[in-house]
């Protein structure tokens, strides 16, 4: 890979990464609830699929843009998974907790994990966006298996720095969700932003 050509796949995955998406409202979403080290495993999620989304889209990027089947399913999965999670944060917001229970919440590393895991593997708009990006870097000249480790270490670097920010961040504004009222009005912009996502997904 060219090193100005790597320059500019560096700076497209950090636009790429504090952009927001599903990813970046979910990890927020989950410190706020959880606190950030519970957030790990979330985040650890997220990266693990968007290596195989690249690796997918560097090895049949052809395959991807002239399947359009492929891409209505992943379309179809998306959506459902962004409507249940947005179904799943307005319910939280319904229960009636009492003041600091919400500090004391706790969830699976395994649940994290699968959470994370299926918000970025069905995240419709950066698969489309990592399509029409990915293979413009790659030089033919070079050997592709260096090149697609290169840019999938780049960019899951990036993004997992950016999300565990995002997740230290959000984890010192916990206290102020102490309060239930506090709590439901979070729960429900998230899901509110997470439907929002969904419907615009429709129209792609």
């Amino acid at each position: 890979m060219i090193f100005k050509t790597w320059i500019s796949f560096f700076v497209f995955s950090i636009i790429t990464a504090i952009s927001p998406g599903p990813g970046n409202i979910l990890t927020i979403n989950h410190a706020l609830r959880y606190g950030w080290k519970k957030t790990l495993s979330l985040i650890i999620g997220q990266e693990i699929a968007l290596s195989l989304i690249i690796l997918a889209i560097s090895e049949g990027a052809e395959l991807l843009l002239s399947s359009s089947a492929i891409l209505i399913l992943i379309k179809i999965l998306g959506v459902t998974w962004l409507i249940y999670t947005s179904w799943q944060m307005w319910r939280a917001s319904s229960i009636n907790t009492k003041d600091s229970t919400y500090m004391r919440e706790t969830i699976s590393k395994k649940k994290s994990f699968i959470r994370g895991f299926f918000t970025t593997i069905t995240n419709i708009k950066a698969i489309t966006c990592l399509i029409a990006t990915l293979p413009s870097c790659l030089t033919p000249i070079y050997p592709m298996g260096p090149q697609i480790i290169i840019m999938s270490l780049t960019m899951t670097m990036i993004d997992a720095s950016v999300m565990l920010l995002f997740a230290i961040a959000s984890s010192y504004l916990r206290p102020f969700f102490q309060k239930s009222r506090n709590i439901k009005i979070q729960n429900r912009i998230s899901s509110i932003f997470f439907l929002f996502i969904a419907i615009s997904i429709c129209f792609l």
